[in-house]
């Protein structure tokens, strides 16, 4: 973004260059006219021998003053060039800062999304874990010999296992999720 700002200030430096040159060469036209119009004053009012001489003298200074409109055209048609080729690069930035900061924002809510669904998993272990215990518990005080406590412990292993894994994932996606916090988009 930096890049394109940078050269879109370029872009508008030289476009205020070209403006400026415009307007003196507007000026410099000016000049010529009047001094075309002075001329054809002093010719019409002075019939001499060098009516000759300065009829040439000011159809050099016409022409002289058309040239310099002709050029004038020209850097105005350059000005509107490099202003549109300006405004296009300031506008494609832009864009792409759009589109980054909206691709952040969704990566960050789907980081969101798989953390609550860990919290959530995890969360569900631990109620089965209680409810295992609750009924081997029960099982023992019921029956007070244990012949399924050796099925209920695998599954307490296995239960173990799986929110022990949870909670790994949990603390993995929680850090990850801060560290993109943590890292704005106006620091890339």
């Amino acid at each position: 973004m930096y890049g394109y700002k940078q050269e879109a200030d370029t872009l508008r430096d030289a476009l205020q260059r070209e403006v400026h040159e415009h307007n003196n060469t507007k000026r410099q036209l000016e000049d010529v006219r009047k001094t075309a119009n002075a001329t054809n004053e002093i010719l019409a009012l002075m019939r001499v021998n060098n009516v000759h001489q300065l009829a040439e003298r000011c159809a050099a200074a016409t022409q002289r003053a058309l040239e310099t409109d002709t050029r004038l055209e020209r850097a105005v048609a350059d000005n509107s060039t490099l202003r549109d080729e300006s405004n296009r690069i300031a506008n494609e930035g832009l864009d792409r800062e759009r589109r980054f900061f909206e691709t952040s924002q969704a990566r960050e809510l789907l980081l969101e999304a798989r953390v609550g669904d860990a919290v959530e998993r995890a969360e569900r272990a631990e109620r089965e874990v209680a409810a295992l215990k609750a009924a081997e518990l029960q099982h023992r005080q019921v029956t007070k010999n244990q012949p399924t406590r050796l099925e209920l412990m695998e599954k307490f292993a296995a239960l173990n296992l799986e929110n022990d894994h949870l909670a790994r994932r949990l603390r993995l996606l929680e850090i990850e999720l801060k560290n993109r916090k943590n890292v704005s988009p106006s620091s890339k």
